[in-house]
């Protein structure tokens, strides 16, 4: 070691014989690799340390060449370390710990060190930025929806939709808690609303190959996007679905046909006429399509929008609130003649964009409702200043799609409206298939969807009972209360609703369906009721 010291010192005594221009000697003024590396890597306390040395007269040690490495790397990771704790402790960083009472160096000396604790310090936060983007993804995630709102002084989480996210950080979406396929909904398609043709070029119709096959690839590129979606993110997430699932089918077990019977009986009835004055009124009678089914005052729609003389705000629809959905629904009688402009006026009131329709225009050679809006490309309807047109429809086994535009002061909206088939009135369809297919069409929008048929509180009372049932197991992990569903429908909501037996329990059917569908829950589970339902269709048909 002793020995490594001198021959150093000799080397650094002889830097001024490198002016006599041997060969041999201006070889020797070169430094070694190691040795110009420790001095631009040593700390700043060393360097001060060596100016001290040096006017005292005392030669510098030099550590081994074999452990510069070494040392470097530790000095490099204290330095790193160092700068992490004051960094989470918000205390300003200083280079070095060492006292500044050192003893006054020349001008020179004096710019070589600050030219070196700059050095130093761009080489820690090249250091620092090296570190802090080999933080976690998760923790890093996990901070992104814990923004405080500064300005206000307010400790609530910020929404996802009002937090700024850096371009950079986006690389990997983040997705919430995902649901079962079939309780999420389809994304609503995004058509152009600016665009005319005339009537002779270029219009797609019902009856255009083009529209059938236009119609037919967005569907089935929105099916097939939303099923490559995982049941759900996380292996706990699905066993809870599969846990509700069977608690539900064990619970349709335990259940008789009697015991339906007497469940459904027991639901609340028709409500007093003081909590339907508006519907009372003679002067909207004409405006009810059936004088036995009311209109509760507590959540029916009022009219605002173009009132005129002839039209005062009533409207027999109701709002459909409940704390499993996400937003409202409304469920409203098929239109008559005389309300076809007031179900318009509605519409656009509360910027609606889904429709569904779930009876026929005639049924057994009764009206059931009005041709209110045009199926095809030669009608245009218009009420006072609202028009409809018609856009392009798809046709098939059991739904018709039409897309309409609504007119109104120079402002067009498109409508899509769904009309089921296959739903016979006072019955049952004959699958659960179209129902969960409609109901996924219509989940995703942002504005309430309007569900009729033609009282509007049979067929469209039970599938609005099916939606809050379905969400109470997605959104809330609750075990569905049927009953109590249907009674807060019927006490709350719309008045009447779910008119007999056969379709109180289609709601259990359908929500057994869903859980056999999607493999929640086996076909031995949901069998014994089916059985019990299968009966009760047979009694209701005298067979």
């Amino acid at each position: 070691m002793n020995m490594f010291n001198r021959k150093a010192k000799q080397e650094v005594t002889k830097k001024p014989e490198a002016s006599n221009g041997s060969k041999n000697s201006k070889s020797k003024t070169k430094f070694s690799p190691n040795q110009k590396r420790r001095e631009v890597k040593k700390s700043d306390s060393d360097t001060e340390s060596s100016h001290k040395n040096t006017r005292r007269g005392k030669p510098v040690p030099a550590p081994p060449s074999s452990n510069s490495k070494g040392s470097n790397d530790k000095n490099k990771r204290k330095s790193v370390q160092e700068v992490v704790k004051k960094v989470v402790n918000h205390i300003p960083f200083s280079p070095s710990k060492q006292p500044t009472s050192t003893p006054p160096v020349s001008e020179g000396n004096r710019k070589r060190l600050q030219t070196k604790v700059v050095e130093r310090s761009n080489q820690i936060e090249s250091e620092m930025d090296s570190f802090v983007k080999k933080i976690e993804p998760n923790e890093r995630r996990a901070t992104q929806y814990n923004h405080s709102n500064s300005l206000s002084g307010s400790n609530e989480a910020v929404p996802p939709g009002n937090v700024k996210r850096s371009p950079q950080k986006a690389t990997h979406p983040i997705r919430t808690t995902r649901s079962l396929i079939g309780l999420d909904g389809e994304t609503e398609a995004v058509y152009s609303k600016t665009s005319k043709t005339s009537p002779d070029k270029g219009k797609v119709t019902a009856d255009s190959p083009r529209s059938r096959r236009t119609s037919k690839s967005l569907e089935e590129n929105s099916s097939e996007a939303n099923d490559s979606i995982s049941l759900a993110d996380d292996e706990e997430t699905r066993e809870a679905y599969r846990k509700l699932f069977k608690d539900f089918a064990m619970s349709s077990q335990k259940m008789t046909l009697d015991d339906f019977k007497q469940e459904f009986s027991n639901l609340p009835g028709d409500p007093p006429s003081d909590l339907c004055t508006a519907f009372n009124q003679p002067v909207n009678n004409k405006k009810n399509r059936y004088l036995n089914i009311p209109c509760l005052d507590i959540s029916r729609v009022q009219l605002k929008v173009m009132p005129n003389k002839n039209s005062t705000d009533y409207i027999h629809a109701n709002y459909i609130r409940s704390p499993f959905l996400k937003r409202g629904y409304i469920l409203t009688q098929g239109p008559k003649k005389e309300t076809r402009a007031d179900f318009w006026r509605m519409i656009w009131q509360e910027n609606t964009t889904a429709i569904v329709m779930l009876c026929q225009f005639t049924e057994t050679n009764r009206e059931k409702c009005a041709e209110y809006f045009p199926r095809n490309a030669h009608c245009c309807l218009q009420f006072d200043k609202m028009s409809v047109s018609y856009e392009d429809s798809t046709v098939n086994k059991s739904l018709v799609t039409t897309r309409l535009n609504l007119s109104y002061e120079g402002e067009t909206r498109l409508i899509t409206h769904w009309l089921w088939k296959e739903w016979p009135d006072w019955q049952v369809p004959g699958s659960s298939e179209v129902m969960l297919k409609i109901l996924r069409k219509i989940r995703a929008r942002s504005t309430p969807p309007v569900i009729h048929c033609s009282a509007g509180v049979g067929r469209s009372g039970t599938l609005m009972a099916v939606e809050i049932a379905l969400q109470s197991i997605h959104s809330h992990f609750t075990l569905p209360d049927i009953k109590q569903i249907v009674s807060h429908l019927r006490v709350t909501g719309r008045a009447a609703s779910v008119q007999t037996l056969q379709q109180y329990m289609l709601i259990w059917k359908v929500l057994l369906d869903f859980g056999v569908a999607y493999k929640q829950i086996t076909e031995e589970l949901a069998e014994k009721f089916n059985a019990t339902y299968r009966r009760s269709l047979r009694s209701n048909n005298g067979t």
